[in-house]
């Protein structure tokens, strides 16, 4: 007895779906623990920007620094070691520190506010194209990021090192935790 060909099409139909959520599942795990890892970095320097901003300007460089390997150690540790993942992770550190530093020096802030407020709406952009393009999960911390951010510039805009520590931190911990839990 065989098996029919639309019957095969569509067990490998459904073997692909499966890769692909199980695709899904493992980028979404990964990037949960990454987002925890930059809510704990936003946490920090925007905190410090808050009660110390000269210490923050030798903080952030450090705490991205620390960010970008922790994200290359997450990497690492959930198998993907192909020789490409250093390389691919520090090109994509370097080609982020140089893009703030030449946005910030091209077009300096008129205030704290613009400066403070500038990456998060950046990450939130580049979530909102993850989550058009395939991670859905993506583009609602974007539009969380994205909406909290706003509000702080507009309303909060005295407090909004304080508010991005807690609010924008706190969204990407638990933007990490409901990713892992995917």
């Amino acid at each position: 007895m065989g098996i029919s060909r639309d019957d095969a099409l569509a067990a490998l139909h459904e073997v692909e779906r499966a890769e692909a959520r199980s695709l899904d599942a493992r980028v979404y795990r990964t990037s949960g623990v990454q987002l925890i890892g930059w809510g704990v970095v936003w946490l920090i320097g925007y905190g410090l920007e808050g009660f110390q901003p000269r210490w923050a300007a030798i903080a952030w460089p450090a705490l991205v620094l620390a960010g970008i390997l922790f994200c290359f150690a997450v990497v690492r540790l959930r198998g993907s070691q192909g020789r490409t993942v250093g390389w691919r992770w520090a090109v994509t550190g370097l080609s982020v520190g140089l893009f703030f530093g030449a946005t910030y020096t091209l077009f300096p802030a008129s205030s704290p506010a613009p400066a403070a407020a500038f990456p998060a709406l950046v990450l939130a952009f580049v979530y909102a194209v993850l989550g058009g393009w395939r991670f859905t999960r993506f583009l609602l911390i974007a539009a969380a990021l994205f909406v909290l951010t706003m509000f702080g510039f507009f309303y909060l805009r005295s407090v909004i090192d304080f508010w991005l520590a807690l609010v924008g931190g706190g969204a990407l911990v638990l933007g990490g935790a409901w990713l892992m839990r995917a």
